[in-house]
């Protein structure tokens, strides 16, 4: 199987988070780990721009930018 990687925003994320249907306990597994998948991807997207954004506003007030882990 070939893959590539897939770059999508905050909303793209969001969007097909909302068009799966809710976890229903006989759901298959390949649905069950989609969902996993964009829920952690969300996750580390929304944690990048937290770092990100509060990079930029550190810049912006003229502070000494901390060490982002």
């Amino acid at each position: 199987m070939n893959r590539i990687p897939v770059v999508l925003t905050i909303d793209e994320i969001e969007y097909l988070l909302d068009q799966l249907p809710p976890p229903d306990k006989d759901e298959d597994k390949m649905v069950s780990k989609l969902r996993e998948t964009l829920k952690r991807s969300l996750e580390e997207v929304r944690k990048g721009a937290e770092q990100v954004s509060f990079a930029l506003l550190c810049c912006a007030s003229g502070a000494s930018l901390p060490q982002l882990v």
